[in-house]
């Protein structure tokens, strides 16, 4: 019994077992980088019409973040979004809001990083009623960092100084993102030419280094710091006009972006994410991806980088995010050129593999903003356009003379008046117009200026126009005639330009009359600039005049190429 009951014991007793090691996961071997460039505030989707009436949708929230999941789903490593600036500014449904929805969209595509663009200081102080600074109490830049503080990332300025010399506290240099093991550095800067392409007041007195500097110190402290990949976004660009060949360079053009590649140690940053320039890069140099997806949210810039070093990165061409694409002379596409061209059949786009939809998710969550926006959109002029309004960024256009005819009239005692190419972003359509095309044609918040001006600064204006490798000017009031880059003859009202003796008042958008466009090197003192504070945004008296339009708006009255206000022979290679 003894010996029974020691067994039933032993054999009631729990055993003891050594526990097997739990392996770790492998460590990823790929880290996939995606970017998003000038995205200008375009949560809906392009709309193009095929030839036989179809319609497809190109980018947008929706396709936008259904093309992300998809990467996400068939990664076999960590996928990064980065966006490379120039977010917000640009649409009704973004710019009602001063941002905030494209924030709460990133926030849901789960962005990494963002680089501060030229254009993220249009909005100026927090609050829909001013773009620039009124009273000591307003924070020119109180619209961006209300942005900065609802972002889940960071937005990054590593070039950008105050006045002790050091990166504001609104902004971050580097930052790290972790996944799978896997540490992800990234460093951001601005363009140099921030201070000359948005609202003066709003960036006074921050630098903005070249670029090379900042992002290489930024780059050596996220290796120090143990990165195993460096990606630098940046609001600096380029361009390429064929991308099917990575390591051709060719078809590309010089630029910011191929600048500050070139100037880094080689292998120091594996991916170069750029933007400003609205073009598309995919190409290898110095054995590191640079990657820029157009804009407006079209396109996705994609790039692999493999954590063993064993190649160099891949990249792929800008991913065209379509809804449905018709068949084009190389495959299924849904470029504008050749949809328009179509009329055969639209067919659901594929992707990786499976069809694509836009995420109804991301849809219900922006639905309220949409609504918002789409309500004064569709607010009618009550105008009919005869014919596309068409806009020119180098030279004389109808738009931009019916813009300078819109501000020379609403300041009586004016003797001519001006509007620069690049605030012009889109034709006025054809078809009774509405308030959302007029939007689009005239997005940015800029007011009625005027500049008090000899004869000899006018000419000066004048020549910059034309030559000064800015956007060209239209004119009201003021009709010159040029030689190649030469201004030969300026009148004024009628009357030769008095270069010694005359006194102009020039009607413009406090944009360029504060410096903005390379106006800055005409160097106005600040008794000759006024803002008329009193009179409505440019575009809403640009509204207010359309509405009392005697008769449709015919574009040859405003601008006949035979016989245009400014009379340049030759070409000037600005």
């Amino acid at each position: 019994m003894l010996g029974l009951a020691v067994f039933s014991f032993a054999a009631c007793s729990p055993r003891t077992t050594v526990p097997e090691p739990i392996a770790e996961p492998p460590k990823p071997e790929v880290v996939t980088v995606l970017s998003l460039a000038d995205f200008h505030g375009a949560l809906e989707p392009r709309v193009l019409t095929t030839a036989g009436g179809d319609e497809i949708e190109v980018g947008g929230a929706g396709l936008i973040a259904a093309y992300v999941d998809r990467i996400r789903e068939q990664s076999s490593g960590p996928v990064v979004l980065v966006d490379s600036g120039d977010m917000w500014q640009g649409t009704l449904v973004s710019n009602l809001q001063e941002g905030a929805p494209i924030v709460r969209f990133y926030n849901e595509l789960s962005v990494a990083a963002a680089a501060l663009g030229n254009h993220e200081f249009d909005f100026g102080p927090a609050g829909t009623d001013r773009v620039v600074p009124l009273s000591d109490d307003d924070d020119p830049r109180g619209a961006l960092k209300e942005r900065i503080k609802e972002a889940d990332f960071p937005i990054l300025g590593a070039n950008v100084r105050n006045l002790r010399g050091t990166t504001p506290c609104w902004l971050e240099a580097e930052t790290v993102v972790e996944e799978a093991g896997v540490r992800v550095g990234i460093v951001g800067g601005a363009t140099i030419d921030t201070p000359r392409t948005t609202v003066v007041q709003n960036v006074e007195p921050l630098e903005f280094l070249a670029l090379p500097g900042p992002i290489e110190e930024g780059a050596r402290r996220l290796r120090d710091d143990g990165a195993d990949v460096v990606v630098a976004v940046v609001h600096a660009g380029g361009g390429c006009e064929d991308n099917s060949d990575p390591d051709d360079l060719t078809s590309c053009r010089d630029g910011e972006l191929f600048d500050l590649v070139k100037a880094l140690p080689e292998g120091l940053v594996d991916v170069f994410a750029g933007g400003h320039s609205h073009a598309g890069i995919a190409k290898r140099i110095n054995g590191s991806a640079v990657i820029q997806p157009f804009a407006q949210g079209q396109y996705l810039g994609m790039a692999t980088v493999y954590l063993d070093g064993s190649r160099p990165p891949t990249v792929a061409p800008p991913i065209h995010l379509c809804g449905a694409v018709v068949d084009g002379p190389d495959g299924p596409t849904c470029s504008a050129y050749h949809v328009r061209r179509s009329d055969g059949p639209v067919r659901p786009a594929v992707f990786m593999g499976r069809e694509i939809a836009p995420d109804q998710a991301v849809l219900d969550a922006l639905a309220s903003d949409f609504a918002l926006a789409e309500q004064k959109k569709k607010r009618s002029l009550g105008v009919e356009v005869s014919a596309p309004v068409g806009r020119a960024y180098g030279s004389e256009s109808a738009l931009g003379n019916l813009v300078s005819d819109v501000l020379l009239a609403s300041v009586p005692d004016a003797d001519a008046a001006m509007i620069n190419g690049g605030g012009l972003r889109a034709e006025l359509p054809a078809g009774p117009l509405t308030y959302g095309d007029l939007f689009s044609a005239l997005p940015f918040d800029n007011r009625v200026a005027v500049l008090t001006v000899d004869g000899a600064t006018l000419r000066r204006i004048v020549e910059h126009g034309h030559a000064g490798g800015h956007s060209a000017l239209s004119w009201a009031g003021l009709v010159f005639e040029a030689e190649g880059c030469e201004v030969k003859t300026i009148s004024v009202g009628g009357s030769v330009l008095d270069d010694d003796e005359g006194t102009y008042r020039v009607v413009t958008n406090n944009f360029l009359a504060t410096g903005g466009s390379g106006f800055s090197r005409l160097e106005f003192d600040e008794e000759q600039v006024e803002i008329l504070w009193d009179l409505p945004p440019v575009r809403e008296l640009v509204a207010r005049s359309l509405g009392s339009w005697d008769g449709p708006i015919v574009p040859r009255e405003l601008y006949d190429p035979e016989s245009p206000r400014l009379r340049i022979e030759g070409k000037c290679e600005r």
